[in-house]
Parts: C-alpha cells; structure tokens; sequence
C-alpha cells in the first residue's frame, strides 16, 4: 500500500524480514507480549526520493 506525505510524494514504508522474525519469535516465548501489540516498521517514512538518494550514498 502506497501512502504520500503532506505534500502528495510517495512514501514506503519497508520491513526487514530478519525483524519480522525475531518479533515473531518474542511474541511466541515471552509471555510478556500476550495481549499486546507491537509496531515493528520503521520510525519514519522516507519519500521514494530520499531513499534513492541514500541507495546513491551507500553505493558511492
């Protein structure tokens, strides 16, 4: 699902499955997390823009 900013750009929002996983994992064996619910995406959502332009400066 594609959601856009105050502005009308693009934003994503991505899940890396290894956190997925983990989060799935905790859920099951602590009984801590019964009941609750959790919000494993990323804090903010860069604009397809942004991340291109972090892809350009990992990438050199």
């Amino acid at each position: 699902m594609r959601k856009y900013d105050d502005l009308g750009r693009a934003v994503e929002n991505s899940i890396i499955p290894q956190v997925v996983l983990d989060a799935i994992a905790l859920a099951i064996t602590d009984d801590r997390a019964t009941g609750k619910v959790y919000n494993i995406a990323e804090a903010q959502f860069p604009t397809e823009a942004q991340r291109i332009r972090r892809i350009g400066q990992v990438a050199g």
